[in-house]
């Protein structure tokens, strides 16, 4: 069993950008880049926050057919990422967690960007 790591209270107020989706199947796309409110262009323009950038990485896991969650991490702004741009577009999932980061001064690397996987095996 895979879960995602409870994050500090903190963190959500100080730092990061995030979207969980669960529903029916779609491309991840969807909710990722093409609305008007997309967490990529949240990443790029927010209105409301401590900063109007997250551009210190960004991260995101998906469910697909098997019961491991994908996972992709990186240290480029969202809306700079080709790669990310590429899979969003061709990843499909009925669940999916989305993270973009805003460093607070601590070290813009993969390991500082959510989401965080845990397994007990």
């Amino acid at each position: 069993m895979y879960c995602i790591l409870p994050i500090a209270r903190r963190m959500l107020l100080n730092m990061c950008r995030w979207l969980a989706y669960q529903g029916p199947t779609l491309a991840l796309d969807a909710l990722l880049i093409h609305p008007e409110n997309a967490l990529v262009r949240q990443a790029l323009a927010a209105r409301h926050g401590v900063t109007p950038v997250n551009g210190d990485g960004f991260g995101l896991a998906w469910w697909g057919k098997k019961p491991e969650p994908g996972l992709f991490r990186d240290t480029l702004p969202a809306w700079n990422d080709a790669n990310l741009l590429s899979l969003a577009e061709q990843i499909t999932a009925r669940q999916f967690f989305a993270h973009v980061r805003a460093s607070t001064g601590t070290e813009t690397s993969r390991s500082n960007c959510h989401p965080f996987l845990f397994s007990p095996h």
